[in-house]
Protein backbone atom coordinates (compact mmCIF):
# COMPACT_ATOMS: atom_id res chain seq x y z
CA UNK A 1 0.00 0.00 0.00
CA UNK A 2 1.16 3.33 -1.10
CA UNK A 3 2.16 5.67 1.72
CA UNK A 4 0.46 8.64 0.12
CA UNK A 5 -2.82 10.02 0.59
CA UNK A 6 -3.09 12.91 -0.71
CA UNK A 7 -6.64 13.85 -0.24
CA UNK A 8 -7.01 17.08 1.57
CA UNK A 9 -6.52 20.92 -0.13
CA UNK A 10 -3.63 22.64 0.21
CA UNK A 11 -4.55 25.98 1.44
CA UNK A 12 -6.43 23.88 4.54
CA UNK A 13 -3.29 24.42 6.14
CA UNK A 14 -3.10 27.97 5.98
CA UNK A 15 -5.06 31.13 7.06
CA UNK A 16 -5.58 32.93 3.57
CA UNK A 17 -6.29 31.75 -0.15
CA UNK A 18 -3.93 31.56 -2.69
CA UNK A 19 -4.71 32.23 -6.26
CA UNK A 20 -2.44 30.17 -9.08
CA UNK A 21 -1.50 31.70 -12.44
CA UNK A 22 -3.74 30.91 -15.29
CA UNK A 23 -0.82 29.38 -16.87
CA UNK A 24 -0.37 26.21 -14.44
CA UNK A 25 -4.18 26.49 -13.02
CA UNK A 26 -5.25 23.46 -15.10
CA UNK A 27 -2.48 21.01 -14.28
CA UNK A 28 -3.05 22.15 -10.57
CA UNK A 29 -6.75 21.20 -10.47
CA UNK A 30 -5.58 17.78 -12.55
CA UNK A 31 -3.06 17.53 -9.72
CA UNK A 32 -5.62 17.81 -6.65
CA UNK A 33 -8.31 16.54 -8.26
CA UNK A 34 -5.95 13.34 -7.86
CA UNK A 35 -4.36 14.22 -4.54
CA UNK A 36 -6.70 16.33 -2.53
CA UNK A 37 -10.49 15.02 -2.45
CA UNK A 38 -11.11 14.41 0.59
CA UNK A 39 -12.54 15.69 4.16
CA UNK A 40 -10.47 18.31 5.40
CA UNK A 41 -10.83 16.18 8.98
CA UNK A 42 -7.06 14.13 7.88
CA UNK A 43 -5.79 17.68 7.72
CA UNK A 44 -2.40 17.16 10.66
CA UNK A 45 -3.17 20.88 12.90
CA UNK A 46 -0.37 20.13 15.19
CA UNK A 47 2.81 21.90 14.98
CA UNK A 48 6.01 21.18 14.85
CA UNK A 49 8.91 23.09 15.93
CA UNK A 50 12.12 22.51 14.18
CA UNK A 51 15.40 23.72 16.42
CA UNK A 52 19.19 23.70 15.16
CA UNK A 53 21.47 23.71 17.58
CA UNK A 54 25.08 25.39 16.46
CA UNK A 55 27.75 24.17 19.10
CA UNK A 56 31.02 25.48 19.62
CA UNK A 57 33.36 22.77 18.53
CA UNK A 58 35.56 22.22 21.37
CA UNK A 59 31.95 21.34 23.56
CA UNK A 60 29.54 19.57 20.91
CA UNK A 61 31.21 15.69 23.09
CA UNK A 62 30.15 17.85 26.26
CA UNK A 63 26.87 19.07 25.27
CA UNK A 64 25.94 15.70 23.56
CA UNK A 65 27.15 13.51 27.07
CA UNK A 66 25.18 16.31 29.09
CA UNK A 67 21.90 16.24 26.98
CA UNK A 68 21.78 12.17 27.19
CA UNK A 69 21.97 12.71 30.70
CA UNK A 70 19.62 15.58 31.76
CA UNK A 71 16.93 15.62 27.89
CA UNK A 72 14.51 13.45 30.37
CA UNK A 73 13.27 16.39 32.40
CA UNK A 74 12.34 18.28 28.84
CA UNK A 75 10.37 14.99 27.68
CA UNK A 76 8.13 15.49 30.46
CA UNK A 77 6.64 18.27 28.72
CA UNK A 78 5.74 17.74 24.93
CA UNK A 79 6.89 15.26 22.69
CA UNK A 80 9.97 14.65 20.79
CA UNK A 81 9.95 13.42 17.42
CA UNK A 82 13.35 13.25 16.59
CA UNK A 83 16.72 14.48 17.87
CA UNK A 84 20.13 13.88 15.84
CA UNK A 85 24.01 15.24 15.44
CA UNK A 86 24.44 16.50 12.29
CA UNK A 87 26.99 14.82 10.08
CA UNK A 88 27.55 16.07 6.46
CA UNK A 89 25.86 19.19 5.49
CA UNK A 90 26.26 20.82 8.73
CA UNK A 91 29.08 20.79 11.17
CA UNK A 92 28.71 20.88 15.22
CA UNK A 93 25.43 21.10 15.19
CA UNK A 94 22.32 19.44 16.39
CA UNK A 95 18.82 19.52 14.98
CA UNK A 96 15.61 18.25 16.96
CA UNK A 97 11.49 18.05 16.25
CA UNK A 98 8.90 18.48 18.60
CA UNK A 99 5.70 18.57 18.65
CA UNK A 100 2.80 20.53 19.62
CA UNK A 101 -1.02 20.88 19.73
CA UNK A 102 -1.09 24.52 19.39
CA UNK A 103 0.25 27.57 20.39
CA UNK A 104 -1.17 27.82 23.60
CA UNK A 105 0.43 24.32 24.24
CA UNK A 106 4.10 25.32 23.43
CA UNK A 107 3.92 28.83 25.42
CA UNK A 108 2.63 27.06 28.81
CA UNK A 109 5.82 24.55 28.17
CA UNK A 110 8.27 27.37 27.22
CA UNK A 111 6.96 28.94 30.60
CA UNK A 112 7.18 25.61 32.79
CA UNK A 113 10.47 25.37 31.33
CA UNK A 114 11.61 28.79 32.26
CA UNK A 115 10.51 27.98 35.93
CA UNK A 116 11.92 25.14 36.33
CA UNK A 117 14.57 25.59 38.63
CA UNK A 118 16.35 22.18 38.44
CA UNK A 119 15.91 22.08 34.61
CA UNK A 120 17.42 25.53 34.80
CA UNK A 121 20.29 24.69 37.00
CA UNK A 122 21.30 21.33 36.00
CA UNK A 123 20.71 21.61 31.66
CA UNK A 124 19.71 24.80 30.28
CA UNK A 125 21.96 27.13 32.28
CA UNK A 126 25.17 24.93 31.21
CA UNK A 127 24.10 24.46 27.42
CA UNK A 128 24.07 28.54 27.18
CA UNK A 129 28.07 28.70 27.21
CA UNK A 130 28.26 25.95 24.88
CA UNK A 131 25.74 27.04 22.28
CA UNK A 132 26.89 29.54 19.21
CA UNK A 133 23.49 30.09 17.78
CA UNK A 134 20.09 28.93 18.03
CA UNK A 135 17.61 28.75 15.01
CA UNK A 136 13.80 27.33 14.71
CA UNK A 137 11.15 27.59 12.52
CA UNK A 138 7.38 26.81 13.26
CA UNK A 139 6.06 23.88 10.24
CA UNK A 140 3.08 22.51 9.58
CA UNK A 141 2.71 18.41 8.41
CA UNK A 142 1.74 18.19 4.33
CA UNK A 143 -1.86 16.78 4.45
CA UNK A 144 -2.34 13.19 4.39
CA UNK A 145 2.12 12.41 4.53
CA UNK A 146 1.37 10.48 7.81
CA UNK A 147 4.40 11.00 10.23
CA UNK A 148 6.14 7.87 10.39
CA UNK A 149 7.50 6.24 13.60
CA UNK A 150 9.40 3.29 12.30
CA UNK A 151 12.71 3.34 10.51
CA UNK A 152 13.58 1.39 7.78
CA UNK A 153 16.60 0.38 10.06
CA UNK A 154 17.47 1.51 13.44
CA UNK A 155 20.66 3.06 13.61
CA UNK A 156 20.84 4.20 9.99
CA UNK A 157 21.35 7.42 8.55
CA UNK A 158 18.23 9.98 8.09
CA UNK A 159 18.89 13.05 5.53
CA UNK A 160 16.42 16.12 5.89
CA UNK A 161 16.02 18.01 2.70
CA UNK A 162 15.35 21.58 2.48
CA UNK A 163 13.55 23.72 -0.88
CA UNK A 164 13.19 27.09 -0.74
CA UNK A 165 10.24 27.50 -3.71
CA UNK A 166 9.12 30.80 -5.21
CA UNK A 167 6.73 33.32 -3.41
CA UNK A 168 4.28 31.86 -5.49
CA UNK A 169 2.07 30.11 -2.22
CA UNK A 170 1.92 26.52 -1.50
CA UNK A 171 -1.48 26.29 -3.88
CA UNK A 172 1.02 26.53 -6.38
CA UNK A 173 4.29 24.89 -5.52
CA UNK A 174 3.16 22.06 -3.42
CA UNK A 175 0.80 19.93 -6.50
CA UNK A 176 4.20 19.70 -8.58
CA UNK A 177 5.97 18.52 -5.51
CA UNK A 178 3.86 16.18 -4.37
CA UNK A 179 3.78 14.84 -7.38
CA UNK A 180 6.98 13.97 -7.47
CA UNK A 181 7.52 13.10 -4.36
CA UNK A 182 5.16 10.21 -4.77
CA UNK A 183 6.79 8.53 -7.65
CA UNK A 184 10.19 8.76 -5.68
CA UNK A 185 8.21 7.18 -2.69
CA UNK A 186 6.77 4.40 -4.56
CA UNK A 187 10.05 3.61 -6.00
CA UNK A 188 11.58 3.54 -3.03
CA UNK A 189 9.52 1.11 -1.81
CA UNK A 190 10.03 -1.36 -4.85
CA UNK A 191 13.56 -1.56 -4.60
CA UNK A 192 13.71 -1.03 -0.78
CA UNK A 193 16.00 1.89 -0.77
CA UNK A 194 15.21 5.25 1.59
CA UNK A 195 11.75 5.85 3.17
CA UNK A 196 10.07 9.06 3.69
CA UNK A 197 9.40 9.65 7.79
CA UNK A 198 7.97 13.27 7.39
CA UNK A 199 7.37 16.08 5.31
CA UNK A 200 6.57 19.53 6.31
CA UNK A 201 5.89 23.47 5.38
CA UNK A 202 7.38 26.58 6.77
CA UNK A 203 4.45 28.28 8.84
CA UNK A 204 7.01 30.51 10.60
CA UNK A 205 10.53 31.20 10.10
CA UNK A 206 12.16 30.80 6.40
CA UNK A 207 8.52 30.76 4.25
CA UNK A 208 8.02 29.03 1.55
CA UNK A 209 10.18 26.24 2.48
CA UNK A 210 9.75 22.49 1.93
CA UNK A 211 11.10 19.85 4.70
CA UNK A 212 11.01 15.97 3.69
CA UNK A 213 13.21 13.57 5.89
CA UNK A 214 14.31 10.30 4.71
CA UNK A 215 15.61 7.15 6.45
CA UNK A 216 18.16 5.06 5.08
CA UNK A 217 20.33 2.14 5.86
CA UNK A 218 23.36 3.70 5.27
CA UNK A 219 25.24 6.42 2.94
CA UNK A 220 26.11 3.97 0.68
CA UNK A 221 22.84 2.67 0.31
CA UNK A 222 20.97 5.98 0.08
CA UNK A 223 24.25 7.28 -2.85
CA UNK A 224 22.80 3.55 -4.19
CA UNK A 225 19.10 5.04 -4.11
CA UNK A 226 19.30 7.77 -5.27
CA UNK A 227 21.03 7.22 -8.27
CA UNK A 228 18.80 4.03 -9.26
CA UNK A 229 15.18 5.73 -8.50
CA UNK A 230 16.54 9.00 -10.31
CA UNK A 231 17.67 7.21 -13.81
CA UNK A 232 14.64 5.83 -13.60
CA UNK A 233 12.13 6.25 -16.75
CA UNK A 234 9.60 7.35 -14.39
CA UNK A 235 11.59 9.99 -13.21
CA UNK A 236 13.31 10.97 -16.05
CA UNK A 237 9.91 11.60 -17.60
CA UNK A 238 8.47 13.73 -15.17
CA UNK A 239 8.16 17.64 -15.66
CA UNK A 240 10.58 18.78 -12.87
CA UNK A 241 11.39 22.16 -14.47
CA UNK A 242 7.39 22.86 -13.59
CA UNK A 243 8.69 22.94 -9.87
CA UNK A 244 9.41 26.66 -8.61
CA UNK A 245 12.40 25.45 -6.91
CA UNK A 246 15.10 28.47 -5.91
CA UNK A 247 17.92 26.22 -3.98
CA UNK A 248 18.04 22.79 -2.32
CA UNK A 249 19.61 22.05 0.53
CA UNK A 250 20.52 18.93 2.31
CA UNK A 251 21.91 17.60 5.56
CA UNK A 252 22.31 13.83 6.47
CA UNK A 253 22.42 13.27 10.36
CA UNK A 254 22.59 10.83 13.12
CA UNK A 255 20.06 9.81 15.95
CA UNK A 256 21.10 10.43 19.58
CA UNK A 257 20.20 7.60 21.86
CA UNK A 258 17.08 9.23 23.22
CA UNK A 259 15.57 10.09 19.63
CA UNK A 260 12.83 8.50 19.13
CA UNK A 261 13.77 7.72 15.46
CA UNK A 262 16.44 5.59 16.24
Amino acid sequence: MSLFRFQVPVRALFRRPILAPQCIAARNNDVKSRHFAASAADVDHKLYEYRVYSIKPDQLAAFVKLTNEQIHMRLSHSKLIGYWMSDLGGMNEVCHIWEYDNFAQRTAVRAALGADKVWQQKYFQHILKMMSKQENAVLKAIPSIPLQTEPRKEGGIYELRQYTMKPVGPGVFLPPFLELLESRVKLHEQLNYGKLMGAWVTDIGNVNNVYHLWNYESLDKRTEGRHVVLSSDELKNMPITSMPVVTMTTKIMLPLPFSPLK
